[in-house]
């Protein structure tokens, strides 16, 4: 009979001590979950550009942005992918026929006068030293969809408005900082390292470089937890 309470009592203290240690792995693993999720939602905000090329005038070209992005969040680090639109103006520091010095019969006197509308992809990594504050770098795919003759001038000289180059990536530094709960203010530059000159000017074989930059209102729209069991 002794014998039979030792085995039982045994049996009773393994199985508690069993279910213990499954419910603090439970636990921990709840834990965890809640320091990761993934998040998704749109930006919307002012973008600004700058092509450091000569002839193009160097001002910088101001306006709205819009997209959506996705991210993956882990304790203080996390991963996000966006796409995002804008469009830059530029003119020419001369008319758009303007060749060599001298200007052609074809010469309008028009200033060449060009917008392009892009859609970027940028792929961020973030660190946060701190609960609502995380700085942000990764790199950026451009390509721009369309380029637009505002005026005719180049159009009539060259033939289309493409005097730059599709495709660009930009280096991008960062920041994104928490201002409402799922609402966050994000700013970020870009280098272009790529060069864009598509040699539509013949006597200008410079290498044409970007910069450019985002203010943005980040809004999250679902917020999502990994499952457990």
């Amino acid at each position: 009979m002794n014998r039979f309470f030792k085995t039982a009592l045994a049996c009773i203290a393994s199985l508690s001590f069993t279910t213990s240690e499954a419910s603090k792995i439970h636990n921990k693993a709840l834990f965890n979950s809640c320091n990761t999720w993934n998040e998704v939602g749109f930006t919307i905000g002012g973008h600004w550009e700058q092509l450091n090329s000569y002839p193009i005038v160097s001002d910088y070209s101001m306006s709205p942005s819009a997209g959506i992005y996705y991210k993956r969040r882990k304790d203080s680090k996390a991963w996000i992918i966006g796409l995002n639109a804008y469009q830059a103006n530029y003119t020419t520091e001369y008319s758009a026929s303007h060749q060599f010095g001298t200007a052609d019969t074809r010469d309008t006197a028009k200033k060449g006068d060009f917008k392009i509308t892009t859609v970027s992809v940028p792929i961020l990594f973030e660190l946060r030293p701190q609960k609502h504050f995380g700085f942000q770098f990764g790199i950026s795919a451009n390509y721009n969809l369309m380029a637009d003759d505002n005026n005719g001038a180049l159009t009539k000289y060259y033939g289309d408005a493409n005097v730059i180059k599709p495709l660009n990536v930009f280096g991008v530094v960062g920041f994104e900082f928490d201002i409402l709960q799922g609402v966050r203010l994000a700013g970020n530059m870009g280098m272009g390292l790529l060069d864009v000159n598509n040699n539509k000017f013949v006597q200008f074989k410079d290498k044409w470089l970007m910069t450019n930059g985002n203010l943005s209102l980040i809004v999250r729209l679902k917020k999502i937890y990994p499952k457990h069991f």
